[in-house]
């Protein structure tokens, strides 16, 4: 194996080769080494306090141009340094520019003019913490002393809990290279926060399959929401919940929650517990909020729904259209009165009207052509007002006539000899039941005149053969038939002296 040579500005430590210097690096077959190269380094940083600017700043490598004003102006601005706190700007070039021609870096070079020292204690808002802030001097400014250290611990009258730890802190800072540092006085306890306030609902909300149906109404008929501001902040996707509401009904209210654990500031004085929290809620139209309960402005729909950062409500228009339904006296007819939806409350359909007849026990006689016509007018807007939407039937009356397929003798009483199974009749013009008639209820209506205007009699029966209605002898006899009934009587008495 060849050797490897770590050529200049590197280092060999067994097999690992080091830089020691920044720069580029150039690797032979067996030799490495690094040529120097580095850019000037800024870096301009202020005080805890923003009142003092300081600049660092460490030369690149000879042959580098000079950094000019413009550039330590732009510098000296983004890093939040005021022009006119600033020492002369041609005092600060002049230092950089004699930093790269001695090729020695800058360390903690004061850029504002002349900066008292300070010192001062700070508590926090809910004083259950204290700190010392000091700063050095800087500049012409007047230096940080331990009297002045003394008066303000004096003055602030925080009780010490480890005094020897303090005054080690600050002789160690007045002696170090530090410009400014805060320093832990005391420490109480915070108070704790109580459990929060809860949104507790007074409505009752819509089931899941009414909510939806809502929704779907909406995004078939978009314009339902025209004019509902919150749209944007409150879209349909964000609506968790929904419930019909009457103007002036509560909605919800805030729980009291409760107060937490006490804390004890740093003088030693306790501090109340704090209330839970109210949840962030984001108030749309038609909502007032007052002393903890939301009510309802106006009849219509309550909306609530839920982000990460907020609850959100509103309330907005919502009426489904009513169908007002009236019977005549004599259950023959029926009619409807349509008052049309507002906002997103359902809408005139033909579903809607016969759901509707039916809760009003209408099932016979609706008529399907004005039930349409009643829908398209309610869409079109046009006024739907006492319109016949059902009618009964009255009974047909007498349509049945008898005809004898067999001779009456009218010399013999008006009869005639059949024998058992002899066809002696056909009903014309005869169906069942049609004699009947019916009001929008369901209820047979019957004539005292409907039906046949005969009688069928003893030992006579109806029977439908090759689809008509014929009578059938049940037995042998004498068939009799008077112009009104028809019957067959199988055996004669004789009445008077037959000697």
């Amino acid at each position: 194996m060849k050797k490897f040579y770590a050529g200049k500005n590197v280092q060999q430590n067994k097999n690992d080769f080091i830089a020691e210097a920044t720069g580029f690096y150039r690797m032979g077959e067996n030799w490495i080494d690094i040529i120097p190269f580095r850019w000037h380094e800024w870096l301009i940083t202020i005080d805890q306090q923003k009142a003092i600017c300081y600049l660092d700043f460490t030369p690149g490598i000879a042959g580098l141009p000079v950094p000019g004003i413009e550039e330590l102006e732009q510098r000296l601005e983004k890093a939040g340094c005021s022009r006119e706190s600033l020492v002369p700007i041609e005092k600060i070039y002049s230092a950089i520019q004699t930093a790269i021609k001695e090729n020695q870096p800058i360390k903690d070079f004061v850029l504002s003019r002349g900066v008292d020292g300070h010192a001062e204690i700070e508590l926090n808002a809910l004083v259950t913490k204290a700190g010392l802030y000091l700063r050095k001097g800087a500049g012409t400014g007047k230096q940080l002393t331990f009297k002045e250290i003394s008066e303000v611990l004096k003055e602030g009258k925080v009780p010490l809990k480890d005094a020897a730890r303090i005054k080690q802190e600050i002789q160690q800072f007045m002696a170090g290279p530090d410009r400014e540092i805060r320093i832990l006085l005391a420490e109480g306890k915070s108070p704790r926060r109580g459990k929060d306030k809860e949104i507790q609902f007074s409505v009752p909300f819509m089931e899941e399959g009414e909510t939806q149906a809502v929704l779907d109404r909406i995004n078939e008929m978009p314009e339902i929401l025209q004019g509902l501001l919150s749209v944007s902040s409150f879209p349909l996707l964000k609506i968790e919940k929904m419930a019909l509401i009457k103007k002036g009904d509560t909605l919800f209210s805030l729980s009291t929650g409760s107060s937490g654990e006490p804390g004890i500031s740093v003088f030693g004085e306790k501090i109340p517990g704090l209330s839970g929290n109210e949840p962030v809620i984001n108030f749309f139209e038609n909502i007032e909020f007052k002393d903890g309960t939301a009510t309802s402005k106006i009849d219509g729909i309550f909306d609530f729904g839920e982000t990460d950062q907020a609850v959100l409500v509103r309330v907005r228009k919502h009426k489904d259209a009513e169908i007002l339904v009236t019977v005549s006296e004599n259950k023959m007819a029926a009619y409807i009165t349509v008052r049309p939806e507002d906002g997103s409350g359902r809408t005139i359909t033909k579903d809607y009207i016969l759901e509707v007849l039916e809760k009003n026990e209408i099932v016979k006689g609706i008529r399907e052509d004005l039930v349409y016509d009643a829908v398209e007018k309610s869409r079109a807007g046009e006024m739907v007002a006492d319109y016949l939407i059902a009618e009964g039937k009255l009974p047909a009356g007498n349509q049945a006539v008898l005809k004898l397929l067999v001779e009456i003798d009218p010399n013999k009483r008006n009869s005639v000899t059949v024998k058992k199974d002899d066809i002696v009749g056909e009903i014309l013009n005869y169906v069942k039941d049609d004699s009947l008639g019916y009001n929008i209820l369901g209820e047979k209506i019957e004539d005292e005149e409907a039906g046949p205007g005969f009688s069928i009699g003893e030992n006579i029966v109806e029977e439908s053969r090759d689809e008509k209605t014929v009578l059938i002898a049940e037995k042998s006899g004498r068939m009799f038939y008077d112009g009104k009934s028809v019957f067959i009587k199988d055996k004669l008495i004789i009445q008077g002296d037959v000697s």
